[in-house]
């Protein structure tokens, strides 16, 4: 089995586990692993070849020069170059290879993969995907309005793919594709792509791709997460979790999905665990983006409530002008906006964590659905005090229409 990825060293800890969930899955196959990297470190490199020799298998480092790829690919800081490194497998990977298949480091391998990897290529097809699970027929409007009109059709015509894993017919595209095949697509686009190599690559294969199913093959943990799976239904039946979005290694205060725990049972069997243990937790305490998140929409339900009132008040005097009933007979028709929810509190938690606890912390932090809960909440009374604001506007029109105002 050929698998390609790339990475930079900040990405090794993260593709160590990834190739790891791998190697423990495939025990029967032999793995040459090409690995598309323009700094890593020796120490780096020595233990990604140590874990590959454990398993019998053999690690191939490709040297990629990162000043090579133009700049104008990268939309935002969210992507890094590496990213680029495969829309030029086709010129630096052996002429000898058949086929191979690319996996993204954020990924976990959670099974054999064989089934996968010797799928015939159907006639005309050279690429093996699975549909994006994140684009919807709006997600071109979120990224701008070249990206709507040319990939909205693909998003609409359910034709985009995600690139995390891709089984690729390689005698065949290193013949027809090159790096220089898909910056000329994009000079045509004038560079306006969001996602960089995955964008190029759904326009430039879109007639050659054949769909497999995402929920086996790309299962993206976050869509587990809304579709109801669990921890167990993932373990036993999906073949490839992918970690987009936020990150399992991440403490932070965003969503945990219970199926992260499946991504640490795999990275505390590594040589990295202690060093991602403690990682997590110091990124747990120290990232507050997503409490401040919370505190805004906090704010911005008050805000809605001091609207609503100001409304109500508005609606009680015209009521009155209206009833000759003054103040008090406004009360009944005030009584159609309901009430509120009361704002409610999320403790931090202690700051600290004794190294003996680091596992059941990281454990607990996942499981805990707390946060999760609280922010549906929000989201839950956001919506009812919209519908609330709605009404009692729409009430005080009617009475200034009865008054002619």
């Amino acid at each position: 089995m050929n698998v390609v990825s790339a990475l930079n060293d900040t990405y090794v800890p993260y593709t160590y586990v990834m190739l790891s969930s791998l190697f423990k899955n495939n025990k029967k196959t032999s793995i040459d692993v090409y690995l598309l990297e323009a700094d890593l470190g020796e120490r780096s490199m020595e233990r990604l070849s140590l874990l590959a020799k454990a398993f019998g298998n053999e690690i191939h480092f490709v040297q990629m020069d990162r000043d090579s790829f133009d700049e104008r690919l990268l939309a935002t800081h969210e992507w890094s170059m590496e990213t680029c490194f495969r829309l030029a497998m086709n010129d630096v990977l052996p002429a000898d290879l058949d086929r191979v298949i690319y996996l993204d480091g954020d990924m976990i391998i959670n099974r054999d993969i064989s089934d996968l990897y010797e799928r015939p290529f159907p006639a005309k097809k050279h690429l093996i995907v699975t549909h994006d699970m994140t684009m919807t027929p709006d997600s071109g409007e979120v990224y701008g309005e070249l990206h709507t009109e040319v990939f909205n059709r693909l998003i609409r015509e359910n034709k985009y793919f995600n690139a995390g894993m891709i089984l690729m017919d390689f005698a065949y595209l290193r013949e027809h594709y090159g790096y220089s095949s898909y910056i000329d697509l994009a000079e045509s686009l004038d560079f306006e792509i969001f996602a960089p190599d995955q964008d190029l690559l759904n326009l430039m294969h879109e007639d050659e791709t054949e769909f497999v199913d995402a929920w086996k093959y790309d299962l993206f943990a976050c869509n587990a997460f809304i579709r109801g799976y669990d921890y167990d239904r993932v373990k036993r039946d999906v073949s490839i979790i992918h970690f987009v979005g936020e990150k399992p290694w991440r403490g932070g205060s965003h969503f945990h999905y219970g199926v992260e725990q499946l991504w640490w049972d795999y990275a505390l069997d590594t040589d990295y665990a202690e060093e991602l243990l403690k990682a997590f937790i110091d990124t747990h305490f120290s990232d507050s983006k997503f409490y401040d998140a919370i505190h805004q929409a906090e704010q911005f339900n008050e805000n809605l409530r001091r609207e609503i009132t100001s409304a109500i008040a508005t609606f009680k005097k015209l009521y009155a002008l209206i009833n000759g009933g003054g103040e008090s007979a406004a009360e009944d028709g005030a009584d159609i906006f309901g009430d509120t929810q009361s704002l409610m509190q999320i403790p931090i938690g202690e700051r600290t964590v004794a190294e003996s606890d680091m596992t059941g912390f990281v454990r607990a932090v996942i499981a805990d659905t707390s946060v999760e809960d609280y922010v549906e909440s929000l989201r839950d009374e956001n919506t009812k005090l919209k519908s609330q604001l709605d009404d009692a506007l729409s009430a005080c029109e009617a009475l200034k229409g009865t008054l002619g105002l």
